[in-house]
């Protein structure tokens, strides 16, 4: 299973960040980092300032192995106003924290949020 710094690696290397504002002055900002291969596992992350989900998934023939961890409490996510960079740190208790430093690979994409 990948440790945490390859996890962080591959998540700033390959992360996407998306953030959906409906009016500036409320907007939350939501983190968006699509799949990218950390070892022999495909790594996934949705975070907000209510929540952070991490999916680890990995396939050999016709099985797949699926990890996911999540956390609620005093999830906090940060985002540049040039939706260039984010980051988002998370307590979780006795588990230890996660602090993550998010760069954009691709294309900025604002979107509206859903009705």
């Amino acid at each position: 299973m990948p440790t945490r710094s390859h996890i962080s690696a591959a998540l700033l290397a390959g992360a996407a960040i998306l953030a959906a504002p409906a009016v500036a002055s409320a907007a939350r900002p939501m983190v968006l980092a699509q799949p990218v291969k950390v070892k022999a596992y495909k790594v996934g992350l949705v975070a907000s300032d209510k929540m952070l989900s991490v999916s680890m998934i990995r396939s050999a023939s016709r099985s797949s192995q699926t990890h996911f961890y999540s956390a609620s409490n005093n999830v906090k996510v940060t985002i540049a106003p040039s939706l260039a960079s984010g980051k988002v740190t998370a307590p979780l208790g006795s588990y230890g924290k996660v602090k993550l430093k998010l760069k954009g690979t691709r294309p900025l994409k604002r979107s509206a949020p859903p009705k």
